[in-house]
Protein backbone atom coordinates (compact mmCIF):
# COMPACT_ATOMS: atom_id res chain seq x y z
CA UNK A 1 0.00 0.00 0.00
CA UNK A 2 1.20 3.47 -0.89
CA UNK A 3 1.77 5.87 1.85
CA UNK A 4 -0.06 9.07 0.55
CA UNK A 5 0.23 11.33 3.56
CA UNK A 6 3.24 14.39 3.42
CA UNK A 7 5.87 14.11 6.20
CA UNK A 8 3.88 15.13 9.53
CA UNK A 9 6.05 17.73 11.56
CA UNK A 10 4.44 16.26 14.92
CA UNK A 11 5.05 13.07 14.44
CA UNK A 12 7.75 10.53 15.48
CA UNK A 13 10.65 11.28 13.55
CA UNK A 14 14.37 9.43 13.48
CA UNK A 15 17.29 12.40 12.57
CA UNK A 16 20.44 11.77 10.64
CA UNK A 17 22.98 14.13 11.46
CA UNK A 18 26.01 14.23 9.13
CA UNK A 19 28.08 16.13 6.64
CA UNK A 20 27.22 14.03 3.83
CA UNK A 21 30.15 14.94 1.54
CA UNK A 22 28.75 13.31 -0.72
CA UNK A 23 25.84 11.02 0.52
CA UNK A 24 27.10 7.73 -0.11
CA UNK A 25 25.94 3.87 -0.33
CA UNK A 26 26.09 3.80 3.02
CA UNK A 27 23.97 6.74 3.97
CA UNK A 28 21.28 5.09 1.66
CA UNK A 29 21.60 1.95 3.82
CA UNK A 30 21.63 4.02 6.62
CA UNK A 31 18.30 5.55 5.70
CA UNK A 32 16.39 2.45 4.61
CA UNK A 33 17.37 1.18 8.28
CA UNK A 34 16.16 4.72 9.90
CA UNK A 35 12.93 4.70 8.17
CA UNK A 36 11.75 1.73 9.50
CA UNK A 37 11.85 3.09 13.43
CA UNK A 38 9.47 5.64 12.34
CA UNK A 39 8.45 5.97 8.74
CA UNK A 40 9.65 9.47 8.30
CA UNK A 41 13.19 10.94 8.91
CA UNK A 42 14.96 14.37 9.13
CA UNK A 43 18.18 14.50 6.94
CA UNK A 44 19.67 17.48 8.66
CA UNK A 45 23.34 18.43 6.68
CA UNK A 46 25.89 19.70 9.28
CA UNK A 47 27.49 23.20 7.58
CA UNK A 48 31.03 22.26 8.27
CA UNK A 49 34.36 24.44 7.30
CA UNK A 50 36.00 22.59 4.44
CA UNK A 51 39.38 22.17 5.01
CA UNK A 52 41.22 21.66 1.39
CA UNK A 53 43.84 19.39 2.74
CA UNK A 54 41.33 16.78 3.81
CA UNK A 55 40.29 16.30 -0.22
CA UNK A 56 38.51 18.51 -2.82
CA UNK A 57 34.90 17.97 -1.94
CA UNK A 58 33.49 21.19 -0.86
CA UNK A 59 29.78 20.23 -1.66
CA UNK A 60 26.79 23.18 -0.90
CA UNK A 61 23.73 21.52 0.88
CA UNK A 62 21.94 22.30 -2.36
CA UNK A 63 24.24 19.80 -4.00
CA UNK A 64 23.74 17.77 -1.28
CA UNK A 65 20.09 17.39 -1.29
CA UNK A 66 20.25 17.14 -4.83
CA UNK A 67 22.14 13.70 -4.62
CA UNK A 68 20.32 12.48 -1.74
CA UNK A 69 17.16 13.13 -4.04
CA UNK A 70 18.44 11.11 -6.70
CA UNK A 71 19.59 8.26 -4.22
CA UNK A 72 16.73 7.52 -2.41
CA UNK A 73 13.55 8.69 -5.33
CA UNK A 74 14.32 5.06 -7.59
CA UNK A 75 13.90 3.45 -3.93
CA UNK A 76 10.12 4.68 -3.93
CA UNK A 77 10.89 7.87 -0.76
CA UNK A 78 9.99 11.00 -1.69
CA UNK A 79 10.97 14.07 -0.01
CA UNK A 80 8.49 15.85 1.81
CA UNK A 81 6.88 12.17 2.57
CA UNK A 82 9.47 10.04 3.52
CA UNK A 83 11.93 12.90 4.39
CA UNK A 84 12.69 16.02 4.96
CA UNK A 85 16.19 17.74 4.41
CA UNK A 86 17.18 20.83 6.10
CA UNK A 87 20.98 22.15 7.22
CA UNK A 88 22.00 23.05 10.95
CA UNK A 89 25.04 24.58 12.25
CA UNK A 90 28.55 22.21 13.05
CA UNK A 91 26.71 20.23 15.27
CA UNK A 92 29.75 18.40 17.40
CA UNK A 93 28.05 17.27 20.28
CA UNK A 94 24.97 16.77 21.83
CA UNK A 95 23.83 16.98 25.30
CA UNK A 96 19.87 16.43 27.14
CA UNK A 97 18.59 16.70 29.84
CA UNK A 98 17.90 13.76 32.39
CA UNK A 99 14.57 13.62 31.33
CA UNK A 100 15.14 13.07 27.50
CA UNK A 101 12.10 11.59 25.48
CA UNK A 102 14.37 10.15 22.58
CA UNK A 103 16.89 7.55 22.15
CA UNK A 104 20.64 8.36 20.50
CA UNK A 105 20.90 5.07 18.45
CA UNK A 106 24.05 4.07 16.23
CA UNK A 107 23.70 1.45 13.48
CA UNK A 108 26.52 -0.92 12.18
CA UNK A 109 25.97 -1.59 8.22
CA UNK A 110 27.32 -5.21 8.57
CA UNK A 111 24.60 -6.54 6.44
CA UNK A 112 22.18 -4.99 4.43
CA UNK A 113 18.21 -4.82 5.49
CA UNK A 114 15.96 -6.39 2.56
CA UNK A 115 14.57 -3.85 0.32
CA UNK A 116 10.98 -4.42 1.86
CA UNK A 117 12.06 -3.48 5.59
CA UNK A 118 9.96 -0.77 5.47
CA UNK A 119 6.93 -2.41 4.28
CA UNK A 120 7.50 -5.24 6.89
CA UNK A 121 8.31 -3.06 9.47
CA UNK A 122 6.18 -2.80 12.86
CA UNK A 123 6.07 0.82 13.95
CA UNK A 124 4.87 2.02 16.97
CA UNK A 125 1.28 4.02 16.77
CA UNK A 126 0.55 7.13 17.58
CA UNK A 127 -2.92 7.78 17.73
CA UNK A 128 -2.90 4.59 20.61
CA UNK A 129 -3.20 6.09 24.35
CA UNK A 130 -0.93 2.97 25.57
CA UNK A 131 2.38 2.20 23.65
CA UNK A 132 1.25 -0.07 20.46
CA UNK A 133 3.04 -1.68 17.42
CA UNK A 134 1.57 -1.71 14.50
CA UNK A 135 1.96 -3.16 11.07
CA UNK A 136 2.83 -0.53 7.95
CA UNK A 137 -0.53 -0.98 6.52
CA UNK A 138 -2.65 -0.43 9.21
CA UNK A 139 -0.52 2.85 10.18
CA UNK A 140 -1.01 4.22 7.44
CA UNK A 141 -4.89 3.41 7.09
CA UNK A 142 -4.91 4.53 10.39
CA UNK A 143 -2.48 7.89 9.61
CA UNK A 144 -5.04 8.44 6.39
CA UNK A 145 -8.36 8.06 8.82
CA UNK A 146 -6.62 10.83 10.58
CA UNK A 147 -6.08 13.14 8.07
CA UNK A 148 -9.51 12.67 6.80
CA UNK A 149 -10.45 13.75 9.99
CA UNK A 150 -8.62 16.64 10.28
CA UNK A 151 -8.59 17.89 6.94
CA UNK A 152 -9.88 21.71 7.04
CA UNK A 153 -10.20 22.05 10.50
CA UNK A 154 -6.29 23.07 10.57
CA UNK A 155 -5.05 25.81 8.55
CA UNK A 156 -1.59 25.16 7.11
CA UNK A 157 0.61 28.52 7.32
CA UNK A 158 2.63 29.23 5.05
CA UNK A 159 4.99 31.51 6.94
CA UNK A 160 8.78 30.68 8.02
CA UNK A 161 10.04 29.91 11.72
CA UNK A 162 11.47 34.04 11.23
CA UNK A 163 8.15 35.40 10.23
CA UNK A 164 6.14 33.76 13.48
CA UNK A 165 4.80 36.10 15.78
CA UNK A 166 6.46 36.28 18.97
CA UNK A 167 4.62 34.47 22.12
Amino acid sequence: MERDWQFRQAAETVMMLGKFQPWTARDTETFKRAITHTAQVVIAIRQVHVDKEQGPINLHHEEIAEQIRQELEPLGFFEGKHYIIGTVPNVVKMFAGPDKDYVDEQTFLDTPPPDSAFKTAELKDPWANEETIIDVDSFNNKAQKHEDEIKGSITHSNKRHEDWDEG
